[in-house]
């Protein structure tokens, strides 16, 4: 059972299922610790007060007390630190904000460029697609599949 207690109702802005939400819960403390930026993440989005944790924005005038809204946490999901405050390393950050997406998805919604990955290669189940959709893009991954195969 995760350290951050989940409330029996989950706040409404929440999609995830209970499962989910605990088990990334344990992950995520396990993997940045309970003081950190994800976990006071974690918090707020269960139980609200206080200000956002990665703008540092009272958005309470807008929610109310409460566990902060779906727009608020789309709008947190695009936030930046303030500036004089120390920097939190770019992993952590960017997971804070996917924790305030991630939340409010729906299951068929894709993630957004922002919290890909940085290889910009395309997987092979994405080069699937392509092909499938785009004659200029089957033809030049044809041939980049045969100029591999032929120089590697």
């Amino acid at each position: 059972m995760p350290a951050i207690e989940v409330p029996d109702r989950l706040p409404p802005a929440i999609t995830l299922p209970r499962e989910v939400l605990e088990f990334a819960i344990s992950q995520h403390l396990e993997e940045f610790g309970e003081s950190s930026l994800v976990a006071r993440t974690w918090g707020w989005i269960l139980h609200g007060g206080g200000p956002g944790p990665i703008s540092h924005m009272e958005w309470s005038e807008f929610d109310g007390a409460g566990p902060p809204s779906r727009a608020t946490l789309a709008a947190e999901s695009t936030a930046d630190q303030p500036p004089l405050l120390p920097r939190t390393p770019w992993t952590e950050l960017n997971k804070a904000r996917f924790i305030c997406w991630w939340c409010t998805a729906n299951p068929e919604d894709e993630i957004p460029a922002r919290f890909r990955g940085w290889d910009p290669r395309p997987t092979p189940l994405s080069w699937r697609k392509a092909r499938s959709r785009s004659p200029w893009v089957r033809s030049t991954i044809s041939e980049s599949l045969a100029d591999a195969h032929v120089n590697g």
